[in-house]
C-alpha cells in the first residue's frame, strides 16, 4: 500500500470500530435494565423476603420470560412479552424505587414477626387510608387469599411482605379494587413487586387525524389511513363499557367513589378483540384521597383547585377553600371523550338522539353537591345506554 494510502486506511477503520462500538452499545443498551430486575427479584425470593405466583418459573426453571423494555421512567419500567404462538400479550410492571430491597421505603416494611391475624389488621387501616371508612372485609379477604400463594391457610413473612409492596403501588391496588370492572385489565400473576396483566396493544381510543380523515373522500381516506377505526358496533360496545365503568366508579357502595384525574383518549384503549381497557391507572383515585389531598386548600375559583387535567374541584366562595366535590363528574368527561368516536357513522335513525344525550351529559356540573345532579346523570346514562344497546340487539 503506497504511504499515501495510510492515513486514509487508518481514518476509515477507526469509523467502523467506532460504528460497529455504537452499535453494539445500541443493541446491548436496556433502560429498563432487565437483567438487574431480575437478579435483585430473585436475589430476595431465594433469600425468603418474597415470593409470588410465578417466582419459581422465573427464578428457578427460568421457564417466564418478561419479554423486552416497553416503558420507562426514572422509577417505573413495564416490558412487554409476547408469544410467536399466541395472540394475547403480557404486560409486567416493576416499579424500582420502592420495590428494589436495596433502596426500599421503610413505611412499607413490615415487623420481622407477623402473625396472620395482625396481618389483616394492617391490609384492613390500609384500605381505610386509601378508601376511607367503610366495610372492606371483602377486599381485605381478596388480599389474604391473593397473599397464600401455597394454599395452606396461612400466611408468611415472605408472602405478607409481597402483598404488603405491591398494594403500595397505587395501580395495583386499584385493580384488586375495580375488578369486577370490564374496562380494568385483570392482574394474572406476580413475584415480589413485579406483576403481570393482560396487555392493551392498542392504547389510545382514538385519534383526532383518523376521526378528521373520514371526512375526506374515501379513495384517499383508504390510502392515507389503512388503520381505520373500530366498526360503528364496536365504538358502540366501547362506550356502552364506557359507561358503565363510570357508574362502577360513582355507586360502589363497598369502597366509596373514584374519579379518573386525566379523561383523554390516550387514556383508554382496546384489545386485539375490540374489548375496551383502561390504559393508564395513575390517574384513578378514590373521594377519600381526593378530598385528603385538596380539601382546605386556599382558592378563589376552581381553576386554583385543580387535580390532574380533568378533576378540578370546586371552590367555596364562603370560605374560599377547596371543596372535595369534582366540578365535572365522570360521566360528564366521559361524554365529552366520546363524542367524536360514536358520533361518526352513528345510524341516522338514532344518531340525533344520541347527540342530544350526550350534550346534556357533558353539560352536567357538580354545583354544591346537588343530589339532583347524580339523579339526572343516572337518568342520562340508562336513557344514552339503553339506546344504544337496543340499537345494538338489531345490528
Amino acid at each position: 500500500m503506497k504511504a499515501k494510502y495510510v492515513p486514509v486506511a487508518l481514518a476509515i477503520a477507526v469509523i467502523v470500530i467506532w460504528l460497529a462500538w455504537n452499535v453494539l452499545q445500541f443493541a446491548l443498551y436496556d433502560p429498563c435494565h432487565k437483567t438487574e430486575v431480575i437478579d435483585d427479584i430473585c436475589k430476595n425470593y431465594k433469600r425468603g423476603e418474597i415470593t409470588g405466583t410465578f417466582c419459581y418459573e422465573l427464578c428457578e426453571s427460568e421457564t417466564v420470560d418478561i419479554g423486552q423494555c416497553d416503558i420507562h421512567s426514572n422509577h417505573h419500567v413495564e416490558f412487554l412479552y409476547q408469544s410467536y404462538f399466541e395472540v394475547d400479550r403480557t404486560r409486567y410492571v416493576y416499579h424500582m424505587e420502592k420495590w428494589s430491597f436495596s433502596i426500599i421505603k421503610s413505611y412499607v416494611i413490615l415487623p420481622s414477626v407477623i402473625t396472620y391475624r395482625e396481618f389483616e389488621l394492617y391490609l384492613k387501616e390500609f384500605a381505610e387510608d386509601v378508601l376511607g371508612p367503610g366495610e372492606h372485609s371483602a377486599l381485605v379477604d381478596r388480599l389474604l387469599a391473593m397473599a397464600d400463594i401455597n394454599h395452606d391457610a396461612k400466611i408468611s413473612l415472605a408472602e405478607a411482605q409481597t402483598i404488603w409492596l405491591l398494594i403500595h403501588t397505587g395501580d395495583f391496588f386499584l385493580r384488586v379494587v375495580l375488578r369486577g370492572s370490564s374496562v380494568v385489565a385483570t392482574i394474572q400473576g406476580f413475584c415480589g413487586g413485579l406483576y403481570a396483566y393482560e396487555d392493551v396493544p392498542i392504547r389510545s381510543l382514538y385519534s383526532m387525524w383518523v376521526i378528521m380523515s373520514r371526512l375526506w373522500p374515501s379513495r384517499y381516506y383508504n390510502k392515507m389511513f389503512p388503520y381505520r377505526l373500530p366498526s360503528w358496533q364496536a365504538r358502540a360496545k366501547h362506550v356502552v363499557a364506557l359507561l358503565e365503568f363510570a357508574d362502577q366508579l360513582t355507586s360502589d357502595d363497598r369502597y366509596g367513589s373514584f374519579y379518573v384525574c386525566n379523561v383523554g383518549r390516550s387514556k383508554f384503549g382496546f384489545t386485539l378483540k375490540d374489548e375496551l381497557r383502561i390504559t393508564d391507572m395513575s390517574q384513578v383515585i378514590s373521594k377519600h384521597a381526593l378530598e385528603r389531598q385538596v380539601s382546605g386548600m386556599p382558592c378563589e375559583t376552581d381553576s386554583e383547585c385543580s387535580f390532574g387535567d380533568t378533576c378540578v374541584v370546586t371552590c367555596d366562595s364562603n370560605t374560599h377553600t377547596c371543596r372535595a366535590d369534582v366540578a365535572l363528574p365522570p360521566l360528564s368527561q366521559i361524554c365529552r371523550l366520546v363524542k367524536p368516536y360514536i358520533m361518526l357513522s352513528c345510524p341516522t335513525d338514532i344518531a340525533h338522539q344520541v347527540e342530544l344525550l350526550l350534550y346534556r351529559c357533558s353539560v352536567m356540573r357538580n354545583e354544591n353537591a346537588s343530589p339532583i345532579l347524580e339523579l339526572e346523570a343516572n337518568i342520562v346514562r340508562q336513557e344514552l345506554f339503553a339506546l344504544l344497546w337496543d340499537k345494538l340487539q338489531y345490528l
